[in-house]
């Protein structure tokens, strides 16, 4: 007797676990739902970093995939400091306790950053983030996630490195690939395999009290 309602209240158990993931996953799918979750995001982030964050579409697929549409992330003065038309996310496995997150990849497509510091400041435009995910680190006790990820794809990069105190930097590629052997931002640990890079234009300014020195690449 004791051995089948032991049993029985197994079945209960299993079949409420399955119905409640079942409705999770339901939950998820729903695009109304992935609005809203994105909304409350981006409203928290961007009270927590003082600046604005846009992003345009999402399509949610939990635990297996993330895709992300016309990112937008200004720094403290109004200006862009970071767009990408597209990000994808691929997740190889999730584990909760473990607290991994392990990632395929991660692919962007359409970026365009722009960094700089003006003659004014002492400091860059996106140090406002550092400066955050810094204070947030050292006020974290518990043990932090671990996200290891395999493969890293931009496609169709504009990258803009403005520093009035010495130089101006401009790279455009097609796209850059990057293999990681491993990587655990905990232990602030990365190992790479392979790097490829498709046509790239780079151009180096560097500024002086008298003259612009202006650096081209060779044909």
């Amino acid at each position: 007797l004791k051995i089948q309602s032991a049993y029985k209240v197994l079945v209960m158990v299993i079949t409420l676990t399955l119905l409640l993931t079942g409705g999770v996953l339901a939950l998820f799918s729903q695009s109304e739902f992935q609005n809203w979750l994105l909304k409350k995001a981006k409203e928290e982030l961007s009270h927590q970093l003082k600046s604005e964050i846009e992003v345009k579409t999402i399509d949610l697929h939990l635990f297996q995939k993330a895709v992300l549409g016309g990112i937008l992330l200004r720094d403290q003065t109004g200006d862009t400091l970071l767009y990408a038309k597209e990000m994808k996310i691929s997740i190889g496995k999730f584990l909760l306790f473990r607290k991994e997150i392990a990632l395929n990849n991660i692919s962007l497509d359409g970026v365009y950053l722009n960094a700089y510091r003006r003659k004014k400041d002492m400091s860059f435009n996106y140090e406002f983030i550092l400066n955050k995910f810094q204070s947030a680190d050292t006020a974290q006790s518990t043990q932090k996630w671990n996200i290891p990820i395999s493969l890293i794809d931009l496609k169709n990069v504009r990258l803009k490195y403005n520093d009035e105190h010495s130089a101006k930097t401009l790279l455009n590629f097609n796209r850059l690939v990057i293999q990681i052997q491993d990587f655990n931002l905990p232990e602030k640990r990365l190992s790479i395999n392979t790097i490829a890079l498709e046509k790239p234009i780079f151009n180096f300014e560097q500024y002086s009290e008298s003259s612009l020195d202006t650096l081209q690449p060779l044909n």
